[in-house]
């Protein structure tokens, strides 16, 4: 996926969720008309910093003339911004849901809250590479 049609989804849904990403990009047309007016490029200063640390900042320039500056920022899940369990256990769900549905998510998130013994540890691997 392009870069801008990323940065597009998070603008107009406010993250990129795996629903948005599923669907054809062309269903919201304000997505695609913003994604192809942006300009995507690079930072020297942040390309000698990656991979250690994952930066961005963001400029838009409206249609009234008016500049906006973002601040730099790290990327969500890196160390200088780590994620809570609460978010990882959020990501896993939106991103694994829309694959293997509800029933099997909730079957490995069981097995993997329940990883104490050799037996839990097999409950889990037959839970992920069940045949579906």
């Amino acid at each position: 996926m392009l870069l801008s049609l990323s940065v597009a989804i998070a603008a107009a849904y406010g993250e990129v969720p795996a629903t948005v990403l599923a669907a054809p990009t062309t269903a919201n047309p304000n997505v695609l008309r913003l994604s192809e007016s942006m300009i995507v490029m690079t930072a020297p200063d942040y390309d000698h910093a990656f991979p250690a640390q994952r930066l961005a900042d963001v400029t838009l320039v409206l249609r009234d003339g008016r500049i906006l500056r973002s601040d730099t920022m790290s990327a969500q899940g890196s160390p200088e911004d780590p994620m809570s369990s609460e978010q990882i256990a959020a990501k896993y769900q939106d991103l694994t849901t829309p694959v293997m549905g509800a029933a099997r998510y909730t079957e490995i998130e069981s097995a993997i809250h329940g990883l104490r013994t050799n037996e839990s540890v097999h409950v889990l691997y037959n839970s992920i590479f069940a045949e579906t």
